[in-house]
């Protein structure tokens, strides 16, 4: 049944009607899907018997990238704990956990001109360190971000690897060509590596996102002196 049993986890013996002994049974995990208590999607774990612990602790290992793969995607459900003896998927857990920052973009002076250049800063960092204990040693996880940018005009630039700045100096900039009031979606990709005892490995890619909501660009027109 899902959430029994880990690694070594015996049976206790039954005597059967003649009182003989049952033989040991040891259990190991596998990570399977189930539903949360609000309906959504959860990881639970079910078990299969074996009749060594060493066959029930090679199954467990080589759930890795199930697990690896669902914890990509999916939480765990309430009271469920993942392979402590595996690296890998205690940085997915980990790094489906972190709080990444969210782009907050700006280009001043509020608005655009068109035939002029406009420059957007992300103000979001491009760089972030997290860490954590585990029971295999300390856990850290080194994140890099890009940015891709839409303009609300049908344009798409991307990936920048700066911040960006205001003028003259920022390096992420457009030239709107026509007067609208747009949408500018700013998304940071970011890649990750982990290091835990003594390995180390990458992550899922993930993303995050900042919005500059009905951003006025305009049109300078030559007014004529009588």
């Amino acid at each position: 049944m899902p959430g029994q049993g880990g690694v070594g986890g015996q049976a206790p013996g039954n005597t059967s009607g003649g009182g003989e002994a049952s033989q040991p049974v040891f259990r190991g995990r596998y990570p399977v899907l189930s539903a949360a208590p609000d309906g959504s999607s959860c990881i639970d774990t079910a078990t299969r018997t074996f009749p060594s612990q060493a066959e029930a602790t090679s199954f467990e290992l080589a759930q890795e990238q199930r697990w690896r793969t669902l914890v990509a995607q999916y939480p765990l459900c309430p009271n469920v704990t993942v392979p402590q003896q595996s690296p890998a998927v205690l940085a997915e857990v980990f790094w489906g956990e972190v709080l990444l920052p969210h782009p907050a973009p700006k280009i001043d002076p509020g608005w655009a001109l068109t035939g002029k250049l406009a420059y957007l800063e992300t103000r979001a960092p491009m760089t972030q360190s997290f860490t954590r204990e585990t029971p295999l040693g300390p856990l850290t996880i080194t994140a890099a971000g890009e940015f891709v940018v839409d303009w609300g005009d049908g344009t798409q630039t991307g990936p920048h690897t700066s911040a960006g700045a205001p003028w003259p100096d920022g390096r992420i900039t457009h030239g709107y060509t026509r007067t609208a009031t747009v949408n500018v979606v700013v998304t940071e990709r970011w890649k990750a590596t982990w290091q835990l005892a003594g390995q180390t490995g990458s992550l899922t890619a993930l993303s995050t996102d900042g919005r500059l909501d009905a951003f006025a660009v305009r049109e300078v027109q030559a007014v004529r002196n009588r």
